[in-house]
């Protein structure tokens, strides 16, 4: 079986994500209330993780922190990476050849794409759309032709690699409701630095270009990492250090808190791009009262 077109992914994520029932038709950018899924199992149903990092975290470093921890709490990990949506265009209709080496052209042109996907589409939250579909199309199969394509796996927790604009997130928790935790990764930018000259051969220059791109474009339909960052429900400082056995530990403890029949939101210093100082493991309250900003803790 050949695979779908970009086109037909999209179409085919706006068509499911429309008719789910727990959405009003053609409501999905409604009050986030009215969309939590309130008909799952709590307990042992599919959860999300967004994780969100500027450019050279070691993000697939705290993917393998994720995955034990999940797996001691029975829960299997599926990893999605959103920008993987970008594999099913045509590019050229984005104007953007996706360079494959080397590295600093390869993720210059793919955020490009990115900015141009969205602007093509008119939805800064495409990628949430299409990590959407990603989940859906991972569920089981449904028992007769009758029953509906809705059932969430069991004790699964998909872990979408990364997110990068703040209507990404928006979409994200309006879809999943409490299900649905983003986690916010720091890492320094002399070690980010570091990763992409030494992993990558980069020059300086070409490693801070990437940096300044990714954290802030200008651009409405670009990436915001920094925007996003700062609306993460769970803050995880890599600094180098991490050794698997404890980090992963640490790490978890934080996020076991925010399974599904778990979550106990408890007061931490709120996360401010980029001071490590200000990094809190732990959950922001804001999370459930987004209208006020994070308390300090004092």
């Amino acid at each position: 079986m050949s695979e779908p077109t970009g086109g037909v992914v999209l179409m085919s994520a706006v068509r499911a994500i429309g008719s789910w029932p727990f959405f009003k038709e053609g409501d999905l950018m409604s009050d986030a209330d009215s969309l939590v899924l309130d008909s799952l199992e709590q307990q042992q149903t599919e959860v999300v993780f967004g994780l969100v990092g500027a450019v050279g975290t070691d993000l697939a470093r705290l993917e393998t922190f994720l995955d034990e921890g999940l797996q001691r709490f029975n829960y299997t990990p599926s990893v999605i990476r959103v920008t993987s949506l970008l594999d099913t265009f045509d590019v050229s209709q984005l104007g953007v050849p996706l360079a494959s080496a080397p590295e600093n052209e390869r993720i210059l042109t793919r955020i490009k794409a990115g900015n141009g996907l969205r602007r093509l589409s008119k939805r800064n939250d495409i990628f949430a759309l299409y990590a959407a579909q990603q989940i859906l199309v991972r569920r089981p199969e449904p028992v007769s032709s009758e029953e509906p394509d809705l059932r969430p796996h069991w004790r699964t927790a998909h872990v979408v690699h990364s997110l990068k604009h703040p209507e990404e997130v928006r979409t994200l928790r309006r879809l999943y409701g409490p299900g649905f935790f983003l986690i916010g990764v720091y890492s320094p930018e002399s070690l980010r630095l570091r990763n992409l000259v030494d992993r990558y051969l980069m020059t300086e220059e070409q490693a801070r270009q990437l940096i300044r791109q990714d954290e802030n474009e200008k651009e409405g339909h670009g990436q915001h990492a920094r925007d996003t960052f700062e609306l993460s429900d769970v803050f995880i400082p890599m600094t180098g250090n991490e050794e698997t056995p404890r980090t992963s530990s640490s790490v978890f403890s934080t996020s076991s808190s925010v399974l599904p029949g778990r979550h106990r939101p408890r007061r931490s210093t709120p996360c401010s791009w980029p001071s490590p100082r200000r990094c809190a493991r732990g959950v922001w309250p804001g999370r459930w009262a987004r209208s006020s900003p994070a308390p300090r803790v004092t």
